[in-house]
């Protein structure tokens, strides 16, 4: 048998897929080997270490998907991305095994950048599709019926989202 990991020396990636990859491998270790506790600990980390890497891979991106009065807000997105960052920050096994790969520990810390970057993505998405909704209405009818509805949608805007946006769409409100 073999001798048990130095789980404490896991930090790199390539020693974690490199293992991992053996763990799965039929022909290098062989099934009775999976079922023991070194091998169990090397899937809890592998797991870990799938979780945190798409974590970081992700945009985090929202689509706004604006509906004619109304969308999905970015803040209680950002919540949640962040609270899953912080989860990941304090699982005992990343802080344990994972925490010393740089594209890991890297990318966690880049959340807040990376969602603020999604979120000025998501506000500008949000504009076209607001500008585009109502574009659809050409008569002058059709339009003074959406009226009341664009000001909804505009006042909900610019308490939401603010800044050059917000003007932008205050400005097209105006010619609506």
């Amino acid at each position: 048998m073999l001798p048990p990991m130095p789980f404490t020396e896991c930090c790199s990636q390539s020693f974690i897929v490199q293992i991992v990859g053996r763990l799965w491998s039929k022909t290098v270790w062989p099934v009775s080997i999976l079922f023991g506790v070194a091998c169990q600990e090397l899937r809890q980390i592998y797991d870990v270490y799938v979780k945190v890497a798409r974590f970081v891979a992700s945009s985090h991106r929202l689509s706004p998907a604006f509906n004619g009065h109304s969308w999905k807000s970015f803040g209680p997105h950002r919540s949640r991305v962040l609270a899953e960052a912080d989860s990941y920050r304090n699982n005992a096994i990343y802080r344990r095994h994972l925490s010393k790969i740089i594209t890991l520990r890297d990318g966690l810390a880049a959340t807040n950048t990376r969602l603020s970057e999604a979120q000025q993505q998501h506000h500008k998405a949000l504009y076209d599709q607001i500008v585009r909704h109502f574009n659809r209405f050409t008569t002058d009818q059709a339009r003074l019926s959406q009226r009341q509805l664009l000001a909804d949608v505009f006042h909900r805007f610019s308490s939401e989202i603010g800044g050059q946006l917000a003007s932008s769409l205050g400005s097209y409100y105006a010619r609506y």
